[in-house]
């Protein structure tokens, strides 16, 4: 399915900031999408009103993204990436920003569901909550850098989170395999195709230094196309030699 699918051009799109830590939503702004590729910016209002509008302005639809050509967004200098669950704020750059649109639904603000991840009965479940991450990078003299990398945070509903990016995407459990299928772990804007292997017993980082070495972890991120780093597809290979994203609850 087109990701343009999922954009209601009448739509109306309350926006709002995960807290990572409380795994609650909050409201920033609303975006209100009219016929001729027009919107307005404002606070959210009954029905699918806006109480007090900011701006007005119009748009044009770049493959699978809003690109303002007046308004609001284009004050700001952002644009909206169209996703399977929400509309990702994203800035001049491209970047994600920690802001997420969802489309209103009956008055009422939505957020994006999936079905449960479940595993096969008699499989363990993956663990849910935050995982912190790392690597290691081979330095040019031949030595190793381990590092802070990222965080993870799943939830039950089949959402998840990366630093930097917002609640949304899909993933799944089957067996020890944990699934993207949407999201920043796997967004083709983003570059990012990985897959996720649970070890409930845990394993090692390969050439861990410091006061990673001999710690171990329970979820590992890495790539499935050979063209793209961080994680990369093989460890410590290519002109950048790194390992895979070594997490740990």
């Amino acid at each position: 399915m087109p990701a343009a699918s999922a954009f209601k051009p009448k739509g109306t799109y309350d926006c709002s900031v995960l807290q990572a830590f409380t795994g609650i939503r909050v409201y920033v702004t609303t975006f209100e999408f009219k016929a001729h590729h027009k919107y307005s910016n404002g606070l959210r209002g009954h029905g699918n009103a806006l109480s007090g509008k900011v701006s007005t302005g119009r748009y044009k639809l770049v493959g699978s993204k809003i690109v303002p050509l007046s308004g609001r967004l284009k004050q700001l200098h952002e644009s909206l990436l169209i996703q399977t669950g929400d509309l990702a704020v994203m800035d001049s750059k491209g970047h994600f920003t920690s802001l997420g649109c969802y489309l209103r639904s009956s008055g009422t603000s939505t957020t994006p569901t999936t079905p449960p991840s479940t595993p096969p009965p008699g499989t363990p479940q993956f663990p849910l909550g935050n995982y912190t991450c790392y690597h290691t990078v081979r330095q040019p003299n031949g030595s190793y850098d381990s590092q802070f990398q990222t965080t993870v945070y799943f939830w039950n509903d089949g959402t998840y989170l990366t630093q930097g990016s917002i609640r949304g995407g899909a993933w799944s459990q089957h067996g020890n395999t944990i699934d993207f299928t949407a999201g920043s772990n796997w967004s083709d804007a983003g570059y990012r195709h990985d897959v996720g292997t649970w070890v409930p017993g845990g394993v090692a980082m390969p050439n861990a230094s410091g006061s990673m070495t001999g710690s171990q972890y329970t979820f590992v991120l890495r790539s499935t196309r050979s063209n793209e780093l961080n994680p990369p597809m093989s460890e410590f290979a290519g002109s950048y030699p790194e390992s895979y994203t070594y997490c740990r609850r």
